[in-house]
């Protein structure tokens, strides 16, 4: 393929692909089971991540959310996924469906904020960057991306009033 973004995963159940007789028969000889479950999904995920097959590891995450959309941890670790591959708005989004569900585990809570924090900085969306922060005042890790977002604004009102004094 030309590039990455051409290649498409097919459920094993898709009717592109029911028909097929493949060349090894019906069984692959070593072929590792495919999980069933969201918290099996979720494993095959880590370990992708951990290998730093991103693409695989989103895939893994995604196949665990077809199984149980409320799978949050999974939604998360797409998230962090999606931001290793610099798919921004699609990090932003998972975070945002975690913090619309008003969840009361603190460590989901948190991994969403920061890696939605993230995601909207690097969308320049700092506004929406300092707005997430906000909701964690006493976690430095989280401010400080706040504390950026404020930078960056700064700089860009000075910019515009420089150049607009010019």
């Amino acid at each position: 393929i030309d590039s990455p973004s051409d290649l498409v995963f097919l459920d094993p159940n898709d009717r592109l692909v029911r028909d097929v007789t493949w060349s090894t028969g019906s069984k692959v000889v070593n072929a590792t089971k495919l999980p069933s479950t969201a918290d099996g999904w979720k494993e095959a995920g880590v370990i992708e991540f951990k290998s730093g097959r991103w693409l695989l590891a989103a895939t893994c995450f995604s196949e665990a959310l077809k199984v149980d959309p409320a799978h949050f941890l999974s939604r998360l670790n797409r998230a962090e996924t999606y931001l290793r591959l610099e798919w921004f708005n699609s990090a932003l989004h998972d975070c945002e469906e975690v913090l619309g569900n008003k969840l009361k585990d603190d460590s989901l809570l948190r991994k969403a904020v920061f890696r939605g924090a993230k995601a909207s900085y690097y969308l320049g969306q700092y506004e929406k960057t300092i707005e997430l922060t906000t909701s964690r005042p006493d976690d430095v890790e989280c401010t400080s991306w706040g504390d950026k977002a404020r930078q960056r604004i700064k700089e860009i009102v000075f910019g515009l009033a420089k150049s607009q004094s010019v």
